[in-house]
């Protein structure tokens, strides 16, 4: 089969990432938990998932309908919508002057206005989880300055988003994993996973 480009590897990684999520909505994984303070809404089968890809040159921000928990499959449900300057520059300036506050916030209502543009229901919006993932740009930057910036970022959802693992940075192990894996699946080589939707 052709090469994958790095563009589709990227996506099937975030897909991979939504799924991961998804799964976790059914084994209870208590490292990748999607909550929210409506607990049982979301532990019944979400409409959507909404996965923000927290990149080096921007974020991007996912929304995909998922057609079933068991076994778990989900489709993107609007082209994705990339949202600049990269979360990491932001939060790498952030301090105590409210203007760099700003910046961050407004990054934040962008992400929310595009899930809210795809997923127009107020009721899908309220059992759909959602989640920030950053990676190497973020995980670049010290660990003060990450806690502020989850700090600030749960801070600004509130209790809507309340799970630490719903705003996080993906360590290089994950990242390096949903990329073997994205990988495999983009160029439909042998995994056991690979063939499981191959067969």
């Amino acid at each position: 089969p052709p090469l994958a480009n790095s563009r589709t590897i990227r996506v099937s990684l975030v897909t991979f990432a939504a799924l991961w999520g998804v799964v976790s909505l059914l084994d209870g994984n208590s490292g990748t938990k999607w909550q929210s303070n409506a607990k049982s809404q979301r532990l019944a089968e979400p409409p959507f998932v909404t996965v923000v890809d927290a990149g080096s040159t921007g974020s991007r921000v996912h929304v995909f309908k998922v057609k079933s928990l068991n076994p778990p499959s989900i489709i993107e449900a609007c082209p994705n919508v990339k949202i600049k300057p990269p979360l990491s520059y932001i939060a790498s300036s952030l301090s105590e002057i409210d203007e760099t506050y700003d910046n961050l916030h407004n990054a934040l209502e962008s992400f929310s206005s595009a899930m809210v543009n795809c997923i127009q229901r107020p009721t899908d919006q309220e059992k759909s989880p959602f989640s920030i993932l950053a990676t190497a740009g973020v995980r670049a930057l010290s660990t003060p300055v990450q806690e502020r910036l989850w700090n600030e970022i749960r801070k600004h959802f509130g209790t809507e988003y309340d799970n630490q693992s719903s705003f996080r940075t993906l360590s290089g192990e994950d990242e390096g994993y949903f990329a073997w894996v994205s990988a495999n699946s983009a160029l439909s080589i042998g995994s056991k996973i690979n063939d499981r939707y191959t067969e």
